[in-house]
């Protein structure tokens, strides 16, 4: 007998993340989302709301729920184009963290 195992590419997500009752689905799919990719990646705000299917004033929604939720902190950034946003994702939520 074979037995053929199929490799997928898998994202490991927190458990207080899953049982997070004070985040929408969407947030959650936003945060599932930016787990999934590899440390260092840089995404903007226009290429999440491509691949996830919302509209980019729906995704800048989400993320402030995830940052008033503590799970994102938000850091403001000034560089020769002006200003911009980091974004720093948490394995557990940062109580306090409203930037």
């Amino acid at each position: 007998m074979t037995i053929i195992r199929h490799t997928l590419k898998t994202t490991l997500v927190p458990n207080e993340l899953v049982t997070d009752t004070t985040i929408s689905a969407e947030s959650f799919r936003v945060m599932t989302y930016l787990f999934s990719l590899s440390v260092g990646e840089e995404v903007n705000i226009c290429h999440i709301s491509d691949i996830l299917g919302f509209h980019k004033d729906e995704t800048l929604k989400y993320f402030d729920e995830l940052v008033c939720r503590g799970w994102i902190i938000r850091t403001l950034i000034t560089n020769v184009n002006g200003n911009d946003y980091d974004y720093e994702i948490n394995e557990t939520p940062i109580q306090g963290s409203l930037l």
